[in-house]
């Protein structure tokens, strides 16, 4: 996470949420980290279906993903939809990217 929140940060107002989502195993650790080294507001989502919901309803939104799920979300929106996806950075394991 602390490669990512600086990302996250200059690519986000303060007032914009921050949407992780770390496999479906219910790992709140990421948030947690995420929420140690930021001072943006950040929520998880619960699972895939969620997300991919989440992902098409933003207008602007910033989102932290693990690069596997990423691959499994790309397959649930629509092409309209990933051309407002814009991939900010990654770490190891995440993807950090914005919806326009």
């Amino acid at each position: 996470m602390r490669t990512l929140v600086p990302i996250a940060e200059a690519n986000s107002s303060s007032p914009q949420r921050v949407i992780i989502y770390s496999y479906e195993d219910g790992r709140s650790d990421y948030l947690n980290q995420f929420l140690w080294y930021s001072s943006r507001y950040a929520e998880l989502a619960p699972d895939l279906s969620d997300l991919a919901a989440k992902l098409i309803r933003s207008e602007d939104a910033i989102f932290i993903v693990d690069k596997h799920s990423y691959g499994k979300l790309l397959q649930h929106v629509s092409p309209e939809t990933l051309l407002r996806v814009r991939i900010l950075g990654q770490s190891d394991n995440f993807m950090c990217f914005r919806v326009t």
